[in-house]
């Protein structure tokens, strides 16, 4: 039964892992935690400085290269508050719409969130193939893994102020379904997944610092603005370390080696109630 063990299904030591945004807020606390279980990880991150920093406060197992992550696009703030002069009447607030955004600041937040993603995928592929050929005897193949962070705003119907960076996280979420199959069908031995996270401390969230106390998270009322959803997250809480790391671990580990396709929310409980397309 000893197969069956914690240490053996949720085994991640001697992996090799590139986080891209890992420098800062849900990459860095991947990081932290699959280097914790003995996985050798790579971060990269927009900032070298901020990669260099993360590496040297994080250990010797944790080491920097660049590449693009984060987040873009406009902010409609007006759609939030009911009483704005923008949302006086309908065409009021389609030219407060129409001109509050920009084709380059679409183009922006799809390049970020799904142009990046599917190249910096494709260009890994053989690596990846290769990895799950080599221990295929050990783990009976498919244990190279793709996890694409995106975010309950691609499943909200909501806009929630950012008509462009929800549309691009949709986007990013039905990459992953797209890319999955694609792979599957030609017998390509690499699972692609998504986490979908909801309100977790990030310098995207404006409470990066919430990251670096042992056991803090967003207060109530900063969850609820992130969010900006019609009913409160029934776990009035925003995401821990260790709820991301646990995902995370799950999907790189032999736990989820029959896992593929699939975008796995960690926000909890606001998709359950608030109108979304899950």
């Amino acid at each position: 039964m000893s197969h069956l063990h914690l240490d053996k299904i949720f085994n991640v030591s001697g992996l090799v892992v590139l986080v891209t945004g890992g420098g800062t807020g849900i990459g860095l606390m991947m990081a932290k935690g699959l280097a914790s279980n003995g996985a050798k990880v790579y971060i990269g991150g927009r900032r070298k400085d901020v990669v260099e920093k993360a590496a040297a406060e994080h250990g010797s197992k944790i080491s920097g290269e660049l590449v693009p992550a984060g987040r873009v696009g406009a902010t409609s703030k007006f759609l939030s508050d009911p009483n704005a002069p923008e949302c006086s009447d309908t065409e009021t607030l389609g030219k407060a719409l129409f001109y509050n955004e920009s084709f380059e600041g679409w183009s922006t937040a799809f390049s970020v969130n799904v142009s990046s993603v599917f190249f910096v995928s494709t260009a890994f592929l053989g690596l990846l193939e290769n990895a799950s050929k080599a221990r295929e005897a050990e783990t009976g193949g498919w244990s190279s893994s793709i996890i694409n962070i995106t975010s309950g705003c691609g499943q909200a119907k909501l806009a929630q102020r950012h008509f462009a960076y929800n549309a691009s996280k949709a986007a990013g979420i039905h990459l992953t379904k797209m890319l999955s199959t694609e792979l599957a069908l030609r017998s390509i031995p690499v699972r692609v997944n998504s986490i979908v996270p909801g309100a977790f401390p990030s310098e995207m969230t404006g409470s990066e610092a919430s990251v670096s106390a042992q056991g803090s998270t967003l207060t109530v009322a900063q969850v609820e603005r992130i969010a900006q959803g019609i009913t409160q997250v029934p776990s009035a809480r925003g995401g821990l370390e260790k709820d991301i790391v646990g995902i995370v671990l799950y999907l790189v580990s032999p736990a989820s080696y029959y896992v593929n396709g699939q975008a796995l929310a960690v926000d909890g409980g606001f998709l359950a109630v608030n109108p979304a397309v899950v």
